[in-house]
């Protein structure tokens, strides 16, 4: 095979297949430590995700807040009304489904996350702890409710995402 005498990013010479794989060896390059930090979780990156989220359920936008939800996903509700409590358990899909129901007979909705925290456990999963607030109108009755939530959020391949909820929910 012949050489070809010009220079491919400082390699010098190059035979004719071996450009590609010059150019090949500088994406990698270039990307792996942009995948390796993608690859774990900060401070910074459960905020972003937070506020992502707190839009979405503001915007009463179920499919947009499902996309931040694993799959496994489990929901524990532990609620308190009238001087009466219930435990509700939730996977993904139920959830889903009744936040849509909740959403689409609503008049108004109000929803606030103050009182953030987060524990990062590892370079892979983090612990927000929040008071939510929410208040909803339905058919010209407004419930008010606050609840102290847990939210575990991990990296599933590679993407944040809330594998599991625990509210205490006061109504």
């Amino acid at each position: 095979m012949r050489l070809y005498l010009h220079e491919s990013f400082g390699f010098g010479p190059v035979r004719r297949g071996s450009y590609i794989h010059a150019v090949l060896f500088w994406v990698v390059l270039l990307l792996v430590p942009c995948v390796s930090f993608a690859q774990q979780l900060d401070e910074q990156t459960v905020l972003k995700l937070v506020s992502e989220i707190d839009h979405a359920i503001s915007q009463r936008d179920a499919s947009g807040f499902a996309r931040f939800l694993s799959d496994k996903l489990t929901v524990i509700a532990n609620v308190r009304a009238s001087g009466q409590a219930q435990t509700l358990t939730m996977n993904k899909s139920s959830y889903i489904e009744s936040l849509r129901q909740g959403w689409a007979v609503a008049t108004g909705y109000e929803y606030k996350r103050t009182n953030i925290k987060i524990t990062l456990s590892g370079p892979a999963k983090a612990i927000v702890t929040a008071t939510v607030s929410e208040t909803v109108t339905t058919q010209g009755q407004t419930i008010r409710g606050t609840s102290t939530e847990t939210v575990v959020i991990e990296l599933v391949a590679g993407k944040p995402m809330i594998t599991s909820v625990v509210a205490n929910v006061q109504m």
